[in-house]
């Protein structure tokens, strides 16, 4: 098995190598020919520009070029440019993991992901924020690791950065596309940037409307009304920009995004009553009324069910934000941004996932958050930099979840509706300095401390009806947590193309509450990472290595408990879990007009402490789960996307490009019944464009996962029939799109 020590012996093996110049890279190139290099991507991910390869970080950026040469309109399309990452989406939000961690989410607002998601410098607290589709937006940085310096609390798995594009002072312009294809995919995109007044102001909008069919056939209603997976969202961002002086800017930001439709879907895969762990037998579901639902078999193919129910997804989300700059303080420069966003969630979700009036549960959630942040950063280039600051993020809102079951003659057998309200204040101190030791080596030391707070209410009433014989059960709660987090960086500059790094963190993400069920407490991680980034052959070649090992505490996992009222879904701490991985990036331009990047990443997730119950087989009782491999950790991944631009003379431009992406077995449910394991699987996508020679329009032809591979993103337990539900990835989709810049 590969080690992380194996790794770490392999970098510095490499590194001493690529200490001398390389000979391609000693020899002068040939007059009048062009250079061909890997362009250079200047990030902020340590709230100051830097470049990709000199920043210690484990880090993906995508420049707004490559993120339209590779298609990726949405977060979950990220998955194939950025290795060790995983996405899913549950009853409209979407969860990321990075590197294993966040595999486990809690989908009510007592909790928190582990993937921290930041918009402009916006800390995003809900994931249904991070399910929206992606727009004018300037560069993405994946940041892989724990950032509890920079970052805070919540972000033990990684960083994912969003920058939208700024404001331009001097040029008016702007961009546009449609998209048509099939699924009766629909979609419109603009972008205007408007000089007010020139260098001084600027207003920049921005918008897009999105729309296609299901997905998931659902045999049901044959016309199609109710197919899930469908989409239909318009957002909407305004940005105005003012330069008081070449030293004071503002920029204010507002933001809406409405979502529709009928859902994410998910299906039962096996038959009905697979597992002992039910409350409705396949009997009672099939059989004719009176006796039975009269429900039909499961039609158990990827991507088709039959539900009664028609499910409705509705989110609504604003956001403002202000952001402001003053440099030149006596060396140092301040940073301050405010934000405020609300967030309303609707989901009327089938429960049982088949044809039988059996069940419906409508998930409810509202938020309002509002965060400041000030930073005060050096902007000397002396040996020494530092940065220092504070913040303050405060959410309120609620998680309500009524679900019903109904009789074969359609009255109500029970209700239960289980609501969890919350306060969350968060306060916390950070700085971070850097000291050039000599030309070649420096030593970032960083340090952060966190306050939380949060305030709870847990409500269930259950009962035969909603009016009458109910029982409330009313439970208030309150806890406080405190934590530093921070890390110790060395870096070297071997010479101008190689550049070491290794660094010791720590993480740390607040404890919380489930709609039911105790309070669970902070999960922690101590994290140690090694890396080596190069450029080779006179920088057509960019290599990135990394070596890592987790070691996360408390670790926070969905579980079942068996309540008052029966089997309940709760965040606990689990125990702890070890992963250890080797990662490598690179990104490469052989030959002129030819473009690639790609990477290779193997994990080694275990749970090291895990006990719980599976509610499909309750006979077995408390399972003890050590050594399992951790959710939705692939051995190995790797991704691969290319392109190659065809001057055709007098005709124009022709790009043909493809991106492939192979994933390795994978479990997504602990307990790795069959229906919870995904087998490897590959996908290819392909793409055509056409402009020309002095045009500013261009055509494109695409088609994405050509052959139709159909792999599941998650698995859940459905005790109500005794069998596990799935959610598929999307299908074999293509279209064409127009583009137009102005």
């Amino acid at each position: 098995m590969i080690t992380v020590r194996h790794v770490l012996f392999a970098c510095a093996g490499v590194g001493a190598l690529t200490s001398a110049p390389c000979p391609s890279a000693a020899q002068a190139a040939p007059p009048n020919t062009v250079t061909v290099t890997v362009p250079d991507v200047v990030v902020t991910a340590e709230r100051r520009e830097s470049l990709v390869q000199t920043t210690p970080i484990a880090i993906t950026a995508l420049t707004a070029s490559a993120l339209e040469r590779a298609n990726v309109d949405t977060v979950e399309r990220l998955v194939q440019l950025a290795p060790s990452m995983h996405y899913k989406d549950t009853i409209g939000e979407a969860f990321l993991s990075i590197r294993g961690v966040g595999g486990e989410p809690n989908v009510a607002v007592g909790g928190d992901p582990s993937v921290s998601f930041n918009v402009d410098g916006v800390y995003i607290a809900r994931p249904t924020s991070v399910s929206t589709i992606l727009f004018d937006v300037a560069r993405i940085e994946v940041l892989r690791g724990p950032q509890g310096t920079l970052y805070g609390r919540n972000s033990t798995g990684g960083a994912i950065n969003v920058i939208t594009k700024a404001p331009n002072f001097k040029d008016f312009g702007g961009t546009a596309d449609v998209m048509f294809g099939d699924y009766g995919a629909r979609r419109a995109r603009a972008a205007i940037n408007i000089p007010l007044i020139t260098d001084r102001v600027a207003l920049r909008v921005s918008g897009v409307t999105d729309s296609h069919d299901g997905y998931e056939k659902n045999l049901f209603y044959p016309d199609g009304s109710d197919d899930l997976s469908d989409l239909k969202v318009q957002a909407y961002r305004a940005e105005l920009g003012v330069k008081f002086t070449d030293q004071v800017d503002l920029t204010l930001r507002a933001d809406t995004t409405s979502r529709g439709g009928r859902g994410p879907g998910l299906q039962v895969q096996g038959p009905y009553g697979q597992y002992p762990g039910l409350l409705l037998p396949p009997a009672f579901l099939t059989a004719p009324a009176p006796f039975g639902y009269g429900a039909p078999p499961n039609p158990d193919r990827p991507l088709v069910t039959e539900q009664d129910l028609v499910t409705s997804l509705k989110v609504k989300e604003t956001g403002e934000s202000g952001e402001f700059h003053w440099h030149g303080l006596g060396g140092a420069g301040l940073t301050v941004i405010a934000a405020h966003r609300d967030l309303e969630h609707n989901y009327l979700q089938d429960l049982d996932f088949t044809a039988a009036r059996a069940t419906s549960s409508l998930a409810l959630q509202h938020s309002t958050q509002d965060s400041v942040e000030a930073r005060l950063a050096s902007e000397s280039s002396g040996r020494l930099t530092w940065l220092a600051g504070a913040y303050y993020f405060r959410e309120t809102g609620f998680s309500d979840v009524p679900t019903s079951l109904f009789l074969p003659n359609g009255s109500v057998a029970g209700f239960r509706d289980p609501r969890l309200d919350i306060k969350s204040y968060s306060k916390a101190l950070f700085g971070q300095a850097s000291y050039a030791l000599s030309d070649r080596l420096k030593l970032t030391v960083g340090l952060r401390y966190t306050w939380d707070h949060k305030d709870a209410l847990q409500y269930t009433r259950v009962g035969l009806s909603p009016a009458t014989l109910a029982i409330d059960v009313v439970t208030p709660m309150s806890h406080s947590w405190s934590a530093p987090t921070g890390k110790v960086t060395l870096d070297y500059t071997l010479n101008p193309d190689t550049f070491l790094y290794g660094t010791i963190s720590r993480g740390y993400k607040a404890g919380g509450y489930s709609v039911t069920g105790p309070v669970y407490n902070p999960e922690t991680i101590w994290a140690y990472e090694t890396g080596l980034k190069m450029r080779l052959f006179d920088r057509r070649l960019q290599l990135n290595f990394s070596a890592f090992y987790y070691d996360q505490k408390n670790l926070q996992i969905v579980q079942t408990s068996i309540g008052p009222f029966g089997p309940e879904l709760v965040t606990t701490n689990a125990g702890a879990a070890t992963t250890e991985g080797v990662e490598v990036e690179f990104q490469a331009a052989p030959v002129r007009n030819l473009q690639l990047r790609g990477s290779v990443a193997y994990l080694h997730a275990r749970y090291g402490q895990y006990t719980d119950n599976d509610p499909l087989n309750p006979q077995l009782g408390l399972q003890n789960l050590a050594g399992r491999t951790a959710v939705y950790t692939p051995d190995w991944t790797a991704t691969l996307d290319a392109s190659y631009r065809f001057d055709i003379g007098a005709l124009g431009i022709l790009e043909p490009g493809v991106s492939f992406y192979w994933a390795d077995k994978q479990v997504l449910r602990v307990f790795a019944l069959p229906a919870d394991l995904q087998p490897a699987y590959a996908t290819v996508d392909l793409r055509l464009l056409y402009r020309p020679p002095a045009g500013s329009w261009s055509i494109e032809a695409f088609a994405d996962n050509v052959g139709d591979t159909k792999f599941k993103q998650s698995s859940a337990a459905n005790s109500l029939i005794g069998s596990v539900a799935v959610g598929y990835a999307p299908p074999r989709t293509y279209g064409v799109k127009v583009a137009v810049d102005f």
